[in-house]
């Protein structure tokens, strides 16, 4: 696999040619770590604040006529 480019090429063996999309982030690893703190339930009332804070944010703006 090579990601390089025409204009920025490297050595075929380079470090971010060895796997695929190298570049990308553990994206798993947070989300074990949030359940893992905060369980399921943590989780469930963290998402129905932040709904809540959306909600009150939308009536804010829609009460200042945006």
């Amino acid at each position: 696999m090579n990601s390089d480019a025409v204009y920025a090429t490297s050595a075929a063996d380079s470090q971010k040619n060895l796997g695929i999309e190298f570049s990308r982030r553990a994206r798993g690893i947070p989300i074990w770590a949030a359940l893992r703190t905060l369980g399921k339930s943590g989780i469930a009332e963290l998402v129905e604040r932040h709904c809540d804070r959306a909600r009150r944010l939308g009536n804010g703006l829609e009460g200042a006529g945006l």
